[in-house]
């Protein structure tokens, strides 16, 4: 976000910055997860934890589209108000996910 002595932009009526959410993967995630401890940054973490470096973005199935469903899930919940009952369902995969919640 600009500061307001910036001047007037073409985006300014595009961007809600209520509804801002930040995700990357690998050094893009370090910087995710640093905005994610952001006292001005308010909201929910999705971090996927466990497999190798590649396998969950680079291979087909079954990692790369669980990857897309629960992350696009996780983001329509927080920045659409959908249900969060459509991320658990697509991120839920026996034998291959968890699900944790911490505070």
């Amino acid at each position: 976000m600009r500061s307001p002595s910036a001047g007037a932009s073409a985006l300014d009526d595009q961007i809600d910055p209520s509804r801002i959410a930040v995700a990357g993967y690998s050094d893009g995630g370090i910087a995710a997860l640093a905005a994610a401890f952001d006292r001005r940054v308010r909201g929910d973490l999705l971090w996927l934890l466990g497999p190798s470096h590649l396998p969950p973005y680079a291979r087909a199935e079954p990692e790369l589209a669980l990857v897309e469903r629960a992350s696009t899930a996780f983001f329509d919940h927080y920045l659409k108000g959908r249900p969060l009952r459509a991320f658990e369902r697509a991120a839920r995969r026996r034998g291959l996910t968890r699900l944790v919640a911490a505070p």
